[in-house]
This record gives C-alpha cells, sequence and structure tokens, in this order.
C-alpha cells in the first residue's frame, strides 16, 4: 500500500477526528529518529498538501499541520491511479 492509501485508511477509520502529520507519522513508521522524522515531516507535508487539492481529506482550519477525513465533504477517491478527465 502506498502511502496516500495508508493516510487515506487512517483518516477515513477516524472521520471527523483532526489529525496531526507527526501522529500520522507515528501510526505509519513508529518512532523516528530526530533526522528521520524531520525528513519524514517535510515529505508528509507535501504528500498532505497535494492530496487536499485532490479532496481526498481536509486542512483544518488556523492548525499547523492538522487534517480531518470529512465524509459528508464530498471527499475524493483514494485510488491514486484512478484516470483524471
Amino acid at each position: 500500500m502506498n502511502k496516500t492509501k495508508a493516510i487515506a485508511q487512517i483518516l477515513q477509520e477516524n472521520p471527523g477526528k483532526v489529525m496531526h502529520t507527526d501522529d500520522l507519522s507515528l501510526i505509519l513508521f513508529g518512532k523516528l529518529t530526530p533526522e528521520q522524522h524531520q525528513a519524514e515531516r517535510a515529505r508528509m507535508k507535501t504528500t498532505m498538501y497535494q492530496d487536499v487539492d485532490q479532496n481526498r481529506w481536509n486542512k483544518v482550519p488556523k492548525k499547523k499541520m492538522c487534517y480531518v477525513y470529512d465524509p459528508s465533504a464530498n471527499v475524493g477517491p483514494t485510488n491514486s491511479d484512478t484516470p483524471k478527465g
């Protein structure tokens, strides 16, 4: 399973729950060294922003690095292989 699908699964299993990217990283990868954590945090930020644009989950306003899955918000598919257009 790729990272996007794994994140989507976690968020969908917790609808409406605000999740910080550090919490998602901990669930996905366990405890990381400070260097690994810093690198993963940057990658996670990119992934999360890209998938907000794809309507897979929503950014929580005024809370840094926090996201939520809202099933009532017409959130798009979690399959990144879905053809566009």
